[in-house]
C-alpha cells in the first residue's frame, strides 16, 4: 500500500508540474502526507485484523468451556445411572 500511495503521488506530481506553478515543496509536502495517511491506514488494517484474530480465539475458548462442561455433565448423569443400578442391586 505504501508503494501504492507513493507511485500514486509520483504520477499526481508529474502531471501537476506541467500545468501549474505550484512548487516542488508543496508536492513533497503533498507526499508526505499522502504516505503517513497510507502508514495510518495500514496500522488501522492491521489493528482491526488483530481485534477479529482476539475475537475468533475468545470464541475457540468458549466453545472449549462449552464442550468440557457437556462432557462433565454426561460423566455426573454417568455416575447417576450407576449409582442407581446399584441401589437398586
Amino acid at each position: 500500500m505504501h508503494i501504492f500511495v507513493l507511485s500514486l503521488w509520483i504520477v499526481i506530481t508529474f502531471i501537476l508540474i506541467d500545468f501549474s506553478n505550484i512548487s516542488y515543496i508543496d508536492y513533497l509536502a503533498f507526499g508526505v502526507i499522502l504516505f503517513l495517511f497510507a502508514v495510518i491506514l495500514v496500522h488501522l488494517k492491521n489493528s482491526i485484523n488483530i481485534l477479529k484474530l482476539r475475537k475468533e480465539e475468545c470464541d475457540l475458548e468458549k466453545t472449549k468451556l462449552c464442550l468440557e462442561k457437556s462432557k462433565l455433565c454426561l460423566e455426573i448423569e454417568c455416575l447417576e445411572l450407576e449409582i442407581q443400578s446399584l441401589k437398586r442391586k
